[in-house]
């Protein structure tokens, strides 16, 4: 990564993850089934839906701390511009 290429958000890089692990658990579970496994359905789809749900409040989570720690940043980098002028 150069440095003129901006890092993605937190909230970027866990909605990615979260479709890596929803495609990864697919994939297990296709070859279980193709293995002869007898999975009890409602059960994977409770927890399953869990899972989402538990990982869509982290990345909603890391998004407001990244919107904060960004506030808080031009917060200080206006503040520092205010400073200067004055002594100017």
């Amino acid at each position: 990564m150069s440095a003129a290429e901006p890092r993605l958000r937190a909230s970027s890089r866990i909605t990615g993850a979260l479709w890596g692990a929803i495609v990864a658990a697919t994939g297990g579970i296709t070859i279980a089934v193709y293995s002869g496994a007898n999975i009890d359905l409602e059960l994977l789809v409770i927890v399953a839906l869990a899972a989402v749900g538990a990982w869509l409040l982290l990345s909603a989570l890391a998004a407001g701390f990244s919107r904060r720690k960004s506030l808080k940043v031009t917060a200080t980098d206006e503040d520092e511009d205010e400073t200067v002028d004055d002594y100017v």
